[in-house]
């Protein structure tokens, strides 16, 4: 079976995405009798790299001319992130990774809420499935008019953490608090920062603030406490070495996102062993169990609470942590794909 596999996500914004592109395609590689046709030009084999193409450029290629020119080449397409093409020429799949676009528009730039709110209307009418990462993703297409039979739910996985030589390059000396992701309204670095300046007082002067991550899109997300900025340390992109010791090492990861499709770093804590501190959203709950402290959504005040509990007493249990994680796999992810695949050939 030759699958049209759609590999342009990789010049995206989105960390999560990306991550599933690369390990997703890694993991179908090793299914015997499957084989992957890259989408997009310039795409290579292993849909590791494509070219830096023009905006206007590479969605054309994507979303009308790969799946015309490949359509003899592929029995089915895969789309990856979240719409599909303009035509249909073979089966197709597509993955969404939330809806956030549509539930929580305030959150986004208002430019990629039209954009995605256009593609969608159209792809997931044409798609015969799509994925959905997750039990709250699935809720979410159920309500914006998806019938339930055309949705599968197929979680993410996680065990890429574990094959990464993890580096303590960027660890420093003394404790520290850990955020990865985007610089972004949705994800409560608002909220993280406040907290950090409300507890910093509380807190002993060994207790740093790290955040990891690019900046996205919006305004910075709070004006600093003057008395605190020298304990909080914007370091931007950090390869995943280093991002996996710093988490590793630190005293919580802290992710107050307000709402996901999923929400790949906390879980990505819990493989590293790290304590998790997340914003009680309900997909929060659905993959990271009771391996994390929840606090209600953009409250400041409960987050640090949190955050001076967790300098005395630490949160739960290292190894419960991590074999939670390993329940996540990339080759369960893989299994399961392959098996819509199938379904839809037949």
């Amino acid at each position: 079976m030759r699958v049209g596999f759609d590999g342009t996500p990789l010049l995206g914004r989105s960390q999560g995405i990306r991550r599933y592109v690369v390990e997703l395609g890694r993991a179908l590689r090793r299914i015997d009798g499957l084989e992957l046709v890259p989408i997009g030009r310039g795409v290579d084999s292993r849909v590791g790299s494509i070219p830096r193409l023009g905006f206007v450029v590479r969605h054309a290629d994507q979303l009308v001319a790969s799946p015309l020119r490949l359509r003899r080449r592929a029995d089915v397409f895969h789309y990856t992130d979240t719409y599909g093409p303009l035509v249909r020429s073979r089966p197709l799949v597509v993955t969404v990774h939330d809806t956030t676009f549509l539930t929580h528009p305030e959150l986004h730039d208002p430019r990629m809420v039209r954009w995605l709110t256009t593609l969608t209307e159209r792809s997931w009418r044409r798609a015969d499935a799509l994925i959905a990462v997750s039990e709250v993703t699935s809720a979410d297409l159920r309500r914006a008019g998806v019938p339930a039979e055309r949705i599968r739910v197929i979680h993410l996985g996680v065990d890429h953490v574990a094959q990464e030589q993890v580096s303590d390059r960027l660890v420093p000396p003394g404790r520290y608090f850990c955020y990865v992701g985007n610089i972004e309204p949705r994800k409560g670095v608002d909220t993280l920062l406040t907290a950090f300046g409300a507890a910093a007082g509380s807190l002993p002067q060994d207790v740093d603030l790290i955040l990891v991550g690019k900046h996205a899109w919006g305004a910075h997300p709070v004006a600093v406490p003057k008395e605190v900025r020298d304990r909080i340390h914007f370091l931007g992109w950090v390869d995943d070495p280093e991002v996996f010791g710093l988490m590793a090492r630190s005293l919580a990861v802290v992710y107050p996102s307000r709402y996901e499709g999923f929400g790949l770093p906390p879980l990505e804590a819990l493989a590293t062993g790290a304590s998790v501190i997340v914003g009680d959203t309900p997909v929060a709950r659905e993959v990271l169990g009771d391996h994390a402290e929840y606090i209600p959504v953009g409250d400041h005040a409960a987050l640090r609470d949190a955050l001076l509990r967790t300098v005395e007493a630490g949160i739960g249990d290292k190894s419960a942590r991590v074999a939670h994680a390993r329940s996540f796999s990339w080759w369960e992810t893989a299994l399961a794909t392959e098996a819509l695949y199938r379904d839809l050939v037949g």
